[in-house]
């Protein structure tokens, strides 16, 4: 449990609490006093974490950046990208499972669960997108390869973001990003020390200084949560 000293008020939007503390509900972040974590998006990502880790005893998650081309006409308050975005692999992830199922009766099923955060570098006039993926590892365990001519999760996700931009597929090589050690394994019965490394990793989309405040803006987004008696108090959550 963090301390009243630990936690301070965000100045820049009072609705929002900051940490400057390296671990939060006992789990490593990558917090510093120069760059504080809001503790509302740290529930987030956590809450989404244990989603997915109570619908299935073994996770896979999926680390990449959106970003916008050039010229694409965005508000400074429109988060409509990623709502196209999430909809859209969705639809996706379901269709291939459907597809699965029709070859093998045995094909394991996935939920969608995700977490992002809008954020803007210091020399960015448009926002790009931090984003996390967790399904079923037993659905999909690796990210594939653009040069596949398999149906893969790369491709699902360049797909996606397509769509969610009105774009041709090829027209958003370049706008995904994949960070190096883009892929983490996390077993509910591990001990723990895997899921440590995610919410360490994930803890990066809550830092404060990248963030945009507008009215009604949000900056953060994750998963509705639907376990029976869940603490979570994001719902389908966005701030």
């Amino acid at each position: 449990m963090q301390s009243a000293q630990q936690i301070t008020q965000n100045c820049q939007n009072p609705n929002l609490m900051l940490s400057y503390e390296p671990q939060y509900r006992g789990l490593p972040v990558l917090a510093n006093q120069e760059r504080p974590l809001i503790v509302q998006y740290l529930d987030g990502i956590l809450d989404t974490v244990d989603e997915a880790l109570w619908h299935y005893p073994r996770i896979t998650a999926f680390l990449f950046v959106l970003k916008l081309p050039t010229g694409y006409p965005l508000g400074e308050t429109d988060n409509s990208p990623m709502t196209r975005f999430w909809k859209s692999l969705n639809a996706k992830i379901r269709a291939n499972r459907s597809s699965a199922r029709k070859r093998n009766v045995l094909v394991h099923d996935t939920g969608v669960f995700f977490v992002w955060a809008r954020e803007y570098d210091s020399h960015e006039t448009a926002p790009h997108w931090h984003c996390a993926l967790m399904v079923n590892q037993d659905a999909y365990s690796r990210l594939g390869w653009s040069y596949s001519d398999q149906e893969n999760m790369w491709h699902r996700i360049h797909s996606a973001w397509a769509s969610a931009l009105g774009l041709h597929v090829s027209q958003v090589q370049g706008l995904v990003h994949f960070p190096d050690n883009e892929t983490y394994y996390i077993n509910r019965n591990s001990g723990g020390e895997d899921k440590a490394l995610l919410f360490r990793r994930l803890s990066y989309l809550a830092k404060a200084p990248t963030k945009v405040y507008h009215d009604n803006i949000h900056a953060f987004g994750c998963s509705r949560s639907r376990r029976p008696g869940s603490s979570s108090r994001w719902g389908s959550c966005s701030n």
